[in-house]
């Protein structure tokens, strides 16, 4: 049987004698995600949810009322198969290469792509990335991953569960992204596009919190309603009767926290002062001091910083700084975070991929258009042979009508000698009579 809302069943009720009763209609199980402003809900036809996280199957038991804090931990076992199934992977693809480019001595035959240097070189590069020390200190054995003897690559099992038990940071590290971090940028994250090594992240404006100081509290009569809205959420608070400043702001930042809005509250030299507690344009908000009355909502506006990484305008989101990846730059996909301690300036981060992460970046490479793995290259290739033998045919055609011309010439010239040697044969004939 098929559960939740695709399984739901329709049938005529008036078709059956004595009618039918529902006792319960079909139904997705669903969770909600965070609190507030940021909460978000998914459903699954299971009571099983393996899209909230990668490579995470979340199991609902029961229904809740009240927030249920999921802890995920590391699958060691599950890990271990992860990298045991890349370097599979990795030795099929070196086989193939291997297979195009080897010679047989016994047969003395040689593969199709034997004299092809760029495919070669396409397996050393592999296994480099495979096998190459990361970030200068952090060596691939240690987790397990060596070369043989014949160029393929092993994978021991037992060595990397316990580097993995030792050090899961390290491990962390050997396999997927990281960079350098400072007291003004920090490394965030990279893509498959972006090239290793030193970039170049020049601030040109910082990160703001939306922020505004209203009326005096003082000002703020019992009955009067004072509004914060984000998006869709609104928190509304009403003054109470004898509130003094102080309870103003306690009762107002209860409100705001009751809808999860992020926003703080403060008593700034008597006047009542909003600050979001995030930064970027995300975070901005929209205040009303006397909803109840008929009051006009206010705007208060967050910035994102922005800069330029590697001479590229990069897009802000908060303090965030991220590279478009269709971006013509070594830094498309380079993610980083500008502290709020940062000044506007030129700053340098260094980023270093670990196996996974450099074997994404190499094999992006090769198969790039202009890569030597790329059916691109090789096309251009065929192109360039045909249009070789399409210039050498036009020239065999053009020698062709050359020659066919001075033949031509050859055969008049021929029978006029002809013509004069009977000419003179008659000459000679009559003379001798």
């Amino acid at each position: 049987a098929v559960s939740g809302t695709a399984g739901s069943i329709a049938i005529d009720a008036a078709s059956i004698n004595g009618g039918l009763v529902e006792n319960a209609p079909a139904s997705d199980a669903q969770l909600t995600i965070g609190t507030g402003i940021g909460a978000y809900s998914v459903s699954s036809s299971t009571n099983d949810f393996t899209t909230v996280l990668q490579n995470t199957t979340i199991t609902a038991t029961a229904v809740s009322s009240t927030p249920v804090t999921a802890v995920v931990r590391p699958d060691a076992a599950a890990t271990a198969d992860a990298v045991g199934q890349l370097v599979d992977q990795l030795n099929g693809i070196l086989g193939e290469l291997d297979s195009v480019t080897k010679f047989d001595s016994a047969t003395r035959t040689a593969g199709l792509l034997a004299s092809n240097a760029g495919v070669r070189d396409a397996a050393a590069r592999i296994r480099a990335a495979a096998t190459a020390i990361v970030d200068t200190s952090t060596i691939p054995g240690n987790a397990g991953i060596t070369t043989k003897r014949d160029g393929t690559l092993a994978f021991d099992r037992s060595t990397f569960l316990t580097a993995l038990q030792a050090d899961p940071a390290l491990m962390t590290k050997m396999f997927g992204r990281s960079g350098t971090s400072g007291a003004a940028v920090n490394f965030v994250d990279a893509s498959d596009a972006t090239q290793p090594g030193a970039h170049s992240v020049q601030i040109t404006a910082l990160a703001t919190q939306a922020s505004t100081t209203g009326p005096a509290l003082a000002s703020l009569v019992a009955g009067q309603q004072v509004a914060i809205r984000r998006g869709s959420t609104t928190a509304v608070y009403t003054v109470p009767t004898g509130a003094t400043s102080a309870s103003i702001v306690s009762g107002l930042q209860s409100a705001i926290d009751g809808a999860g809005l992020g926003i703080s509250v403060a008593d700034s030299g008597g006047n009542l002062a909003l600050a979001a507690r995030d930064y970027g344009s995300n975070a901005s908000f929209d205040l009303n001091t006397s909803l109840s009355g008929g009051g006009a909502w206010a705007t208060v506006l967050g910035t994102d910083v922005t800069g330029v990484v590697d001479g590229v305008l990069a897009s802000g989101r908060g303090t965030v700084l991220t590279v478009p990846d269709a971006a013509l730059s070594s830094a498309r996909g380079l993610s980083v975070d500008v502290t709020t301690s940062a000044t506007v300036g030129t700053y340098n981060v260094d980023y270093q991929p670990g196996v996974a992460a450099r074997l994404g970046y190499t094999l992006g490479q090769l198969a790039d258009k202009s890569g030597s793995l790329s059916s691109n290259d090789y096309n251009s290739r065929l192109k360039d042979l045909q249009q070789q033998m399409d210039r050498f045919t036009d020239r065999m055609a053009d020698k062709e009508v050359a020659l066919r011309r001075q033949w031509s010439t050859i055969q008049s010239t021929l029978q006029a000698l002809q013509s004069q040697g009977s000419w003179l044969s008659q000459q000679i004939s009559g003379l001798s009579r």
